[in-house]
């Protein structure tokens, strides 16, 4: 699954484990506060991609049936986990343009890494910007860290509705991730986490590849420094997910090889 770039523009956390999960019984579609609204798929489909043309990304229909099985399970969890706000869940536009085509911003910064980039998201929770960024994509790898239980069983469950697309997830804290859990490294490190820059610079100098590239994602007002050992600070990616949408910003850093 993999989505083409056409040349595009360009308070989020992780906490400790909160218990095991079993899969919600019953499907919720009911509307109100802390319920997914209803939507029509087509309707979500056709806002998925308009909005993936405004960040210069063309998305195939594999790739949006993936990113609709990816809220259609979000929409099972959400309720019991606490996984989006009440507002965004009972708004699937909102939810689309706040998490997902948020997401998908970062994907013109991890296509040109190769055809099948390996990517590590830290702090995945409810698999923002992982998952969207592995499907469209086309990645070889994707891990979601995530230490909270819970969440961590949600992203397994939604690796179990997407079997094309090659999805791990570690439910322990980024600082515990050994190498067998890396592996040969990431050609993408993502985090919409708030966590703190230096800590996604160390895991950058450590578990990326010659010329791989950090992708954090910045609000209004946010700024870091430019120089860092080992690593090359490349030019900031503005973006909007819809018009009227504040301007958010990627910050980017590719390894020195």
């Amino acid at each position: 699954m993999s989505g083409t770039p056409s040349g595009g523009s360009g308070a989020r956390g992780a906490g400790s484990g909160d218990g095991p999960a079993s899969p919600p019984a019953t499907r919720r579609r009911r509307t109100g506060q802390g319920r997914p609204a209803a939507a029509d798929p087509a309707e979500l489909a056709e806002t998925l991609a308009e909005g993936a043309r405004r960040l210069g990304i063309d998305l195939g229909e594999e790739v949006l049936a993936g990113l609709l099985a990816h809220l259609d399970e979000l929409g099972r969890w959400a309720p019991r986990l606490n996984l989006v706000s009440a507002q965004d869940l009972a708004d699937p536009r909102a939810l689309v343009e706040r998490h997902v085509l948020d997401s998908l911003a970062a994907v013109p910064l991890v296509a040109p890494l190769g055809p099948e980039p390996a990517i590590l998201d830290i702090g995945s929770g409810a698999g923002f910007p992982g998952i969207p960024v592995a499907l469209a994509a086309g990645t070889s790898r994707a891990l979601l860290v995530e230490p909270r239980l819970r969440r961590a069983s949600f992203l397994r469950a939604v690796a179990r509705r997407l079997p094309g697309c090659p999805l791990e997830v570690a439910s322990r804290r980024f600082e515990d991730l050994d190498e067998t859990d890396v592996g040969p490294g990431f050609d993408a490190i993502l985090s919409r986490a708030a966590l703190p820059l230096s800590d996604l610079l160390a895991c950058a100098r450590r578990w990326l590849r010659p010329r791989g590239r950090l992708v954090a994602f910045r609000g209004p007002g946010q700024t870091e420094s430019s120089s860092v050992e080992g690593l090359r600070r490349l030019p900031d990616r503005p973006y909007q997910v819809a018009p009227g949408t504040p301007t958010m910003r990627l910050a980017a850093w590719e390894k020195v090889a």
